[in-house]
């Protein structure tokens, strides 16, 4: 049941970003950097900053809701990664590092979550 809230708030929040990030890019003409400057933490924090709170806090849950065997040392380890690119995005953003800064940490996180599918 947690676990499907928690799902349905990361979708939730995916959703607001991709809204309010096409409203800002196209508020006074076309800017697509600020667009990606919304969505692209938003988007990390909901998928993994979520992830990696329910499975440090509720992993065994969470992993027999999905299905997946429980392992946890490898389950502690990537919620721990997933974390740590939340923390990351967090801190590029606050500081203003740039597109060039935000899009590493994204197609990183990207690359990250498609290793670990496979």
């Amino acid at each position: 049941m947690l676990s499907n809230i928690l799902d349905a708030f990361r979708i939730t929040i995916v959703v607001v970003a991709f809204f309010f990030g096409y409203k800002i890019s196209f508020t006074g003409g076309y800017h697509p950097a600020a667009q990606l400057h919304l969505m692209i933490p938003l988007v990390i924090i909901a998928i993994a900053g979520i992830s990696g709170l329910e499975g440090l806090l509720f992993g065994k849950k969470a992993a027999e809701a999905k299905g997946f065997t429980s392992d946890r040392n490898y389950q502690r380890q990537t919620d721990l990664a997933m974390l740590s690119y939340t923390v990351v995005a967090l801190i590029v953003c606050i500081f203003n590092w740039g597109l060039p800064a935000e899009l590493t940490v994204f197609f990183a996180f990207i690359c990250e979550t498609q290793i670990l599918r496979t």
